[in-house]
């Protein structure tokens, strides 16, 4: 399989204000009712958008995300979405759609967990699944084209993760 993982990623001096912002009270979060386009059967979450349409979107872009997008080395950006799921949606499904993020072939998609909890990302290929867990400081690195989706976790309330697409 063509994925990357690397444990604590960031340091500490990075990742802990980025972190204490996605769990203050303060921080905005906006409602999503599905995780995907398609018809079937779906969850709801929460995004808090940083980078989109080739510009910065949250005013808190320039403080916590370039340190990042050096160590990814990053030489475009297409997207960094923040996602929040509930303990609660896993009552619904177990897993959420199947999808890819972008269907570019050299482009990358970076997920870092903000938290750990038994939920976790599968990635699909060649007909063979690979489950990465949901562990706090972790980055998981893979192309944007590959087939993925969400084993829901059950606990604890709340499952945060920052997705970076880019070339």
């Amino acid at each position: 399989m063509n994925h990357t993982v690397i444990d604590n990623f960031l340091s500490d001096d990075i990742f802990n204000p980025l972190n204490d912002y996605l769990n203050d009270t303060h921080t905005p979060w906006f409602y999503k009712n599905k995780t995907t386009d398609f018809k079937e059967k779906d969850i709801s979450w929460f995004g808090n958008t940083f980078y989109e349409f080739f510009k910065p979107v949250n005013f808190k872009f320039d403080e916590f995300i370039p340190p990042i997008l050096l160590k990814l080395k990053v030489r475009s950006l297409i997207r960094v979405q923040c996602n929040l799921t509930l303990k609660s949606e896993s009552i619904k499904l177990d897993y959420t759609n199947w999808h890819i993020d972008y269907p570019y072939e050299d482009s990358k998609t970076a997920i870092l967990y903000m938290n750990t909890n038994n939920g976790c990302t599968v990635l699909k290929n060649d007909n063979k699944e690979y489950e990465i867990n949901s562990v706090r400081n972790r980055i998981l690195i893979f192309p944007t084209n590959t087939s993925h989706r969400i084993k829901l976790h059950n606990d604890i309330e709340k499952r945060i993760v920052i997705n970076f697409n880019y070339f």
